[in-house]
């Protein structure tokens, strides 16, 4: 029980520390290649690049599979967990180059279950550990 909490506080740092690292340079990257968005909610209207949800990408699943050798009996949940967001960050990145409609991008996200589904890694019930 306390290993499972040290590794999951491990991770939430490190991964913290990766993505805080990862997204300037990305957002620098997506400047050099002109992948930038106007924020339309400021009254400057700056540019703010835009795909940098690539380092949360990155850093899930870089600490995910730091947890698979140190929990290997959950090993097919992270494996799964890892799938299920490359997936998802595909889509989202496929939706930033292109912009997919609202319809398409809410099918095509459901894709994101599939390894989920396939290597049998949910719960048919909610676990709420609180209540």
């Amino acid at each position: 029980m306390y290993n499972n909490i040290f590794y999951l506080l491990i991770v939430l740092i490190l991964g913290f520390i990766i993505t805080f690292i990862l997204t300037p340079i990305i957002a620098k990257i997506m400047k050099k290649f002109n992948k930038v968005g106007v924020d339309i909610h400021k009254l400057e209207k700056p540019e703010i690049p835009e795909i940098c949800g690539l380092s949360i990408l990155i850093s899930m699943i870089l600490t995910t599979a730091i947890l698979i050798p140190l929990n290997t009996q959950n090993a097919f949940e992270y494996f799964s967990f890892i799938l299920a967001g490359i997936i998802a960050g595909m889509i989202g990145f496929y939706d930033d180059l292109t912009s997919l409609g609202a319809n398409k991008k809410a099918i095509l996200t459901a894709f994101a279950c599939i390894p989920i589904l396939l290597l049998g890694t949910y719960h048919p019930y909610p676990i709420l550990p609180f209540i």
